[in-house]
């Protein structure tokens, strides 16, 4: 376990996939006080698999106010195009995202939402924080040991100490010189690819919500990956209980059951 009150540089807080889900997002966020953060970051994915469109945004708006950054995510790019009328990716989507997205498209503040100062990517400390990847404008995963190999050796050529990016909804950490890593802290004279996991969908199984902190400092850099807990329980039965169409409840229960 890392000592974060003892760390020399800035303590970064990083969570990302919110998709919704009040419960998770609370929790998640409650978390990050309960240890030094000097700033919140979070990757994008707002909405989309969860029903907590308004307590959700109010959350982020809140953090936000108090100073957080936003990164886009792919699911954030749909509903910004889908409210100014650019959106060519609405239709090629599953039927079960389609009304996940319609469903919060109508219960989301549109002003409040399109408000946000969204970035797509932030360089700080000599780490890159982006909402998939180290390359651009694309949505391309970070998924198999060639894809952090890749994504690595791009960061190495950007003279970068690490990147930092979510979109799988699985945390991981992966060193150029070693490999994915279980765990690491103190590192030096490497380039890291991490992703902090999903906050409001975890994909791994069993299935467990997580966040990032870290520290950059002189060339080396602190890093943990923390679990967090909440009212999975709760939110499945939300979820069984809403007005979606059968179909789309059993996918998105998919991925809370062990």
């Amino acid at each position: 376990m890392i000592d974060w009150g003892k760390v020399p540089g800035e303590v970064i807080t990083v969570i990302s996939d919110l998709h919704a889900n009040k419960r998770a997002v609370k929790a998640a966020l409650e978390n990050a006080k309960r240890k030094r953060t000097d700033q919140l970051i979070i990757l994008g994915d707002i909405l989309t698999y969860g029903l907590d469109t308004t307590e959700v945004m109010d959350m982020v708006s809140s953090v936000l106010e108090a100073g957080a950054w936003l990164l886009q995510g792919n699911h954030d790019e749909i509903y910004l195009n889908l409210i100014d009328g650019t959106d060519n990716r609405f239709v090629c989507l599953g039927p079960d995202v389609r009304e996940s997205i319609t469903y919060n498209m109508t219960k989301m503040d549109v002003k409040q939402f399109t408000s946000w100062k969204w970035q797509k990517e932030i360089v700080h400390n000599n780490v890159y924080f982006s909402h998939a990847n180290p390359y651009g404008n694309c949505w391309e995963y970070i998924k198999s040991l060639e894809d952090f190999k890749m994504a690595g050796s791009r960061l190495k050529d950007l003279q970068h100490l690490a990147g930092i990016f979510g979109h799988t909804h699985r945390s991981s950490q992966f060193s150029l010189k070693s490999g994915m890593l279980p765990s690491m802290g103190g590192l030096r004279e490497d380039t890291f690819v991490i992703n902090p996991g999903s906050i409001g969908q975890p994909r791994g199984k069993p299935p467990q919500a997580t966040l990032l902190r870290l520290c950059s400092h002189q060339n080396r850099l602190w890093a943990e990956v923390e679990p967090v807990q909440f009212d999975m329980k709760a939110h499945m039965e939300d979820l069984q209980r809403s007005s979606l169409s059968p179909f789309t409840k059993a996918s998105l229960l998919s991925f809370f059951e062990e």
